[in-house]
């Protein structure tokens, strides 16, 4: 099965990582189903994508292991999301900060 290339279906938007977890903020307005990301700085960020309260944080034996997904400095990443839930995206950083771009459509 060949791949479908991403299809950006709205205007992506800039957000700034930190060692606090960003309250989480609304993703760029589209139906499509997958968000690309990223992640222009040089520190690894962490995201967890839901609803209006969904909150980023790192990664542990707890639940921040199953809920945020990793985005390594200076890479792009696609995944996943349930557009008519998945609304919202928060970020953390372990130290420092890094700039993502965001965007939503579908393909990878």
């Amino acid at each position: 099965m060949n791949p479908i290339p991403f299809n950006v279906g709205a205007p992506g938007i800039n957000v700034t990582a930190t060692t606090g977890a960003l309250t989480a903020v609304a993703l760029p307005t589209s139906a499509g189903s997958n968000v690309l990301i990223y992640n222009e700085g040089s520190a690894n960020v962490w995201v967890a994508i839901g609803a209006s309260g969904v909150a980023a944080t790192l990664p542990t034996t707890g639940a921040g292991a199953k809920t945020c997904l990793p985005v390594p400095a200076g890479s792009i990443q696609v995944f996943t999301r349930d557009p008519a839930n998945d609304l919202f995206i928060s970020t953390i950083t372990r130290a420092s900060t890094a700039n993502i771009t965001v965007c939503v459509g579908d393909g990878v």
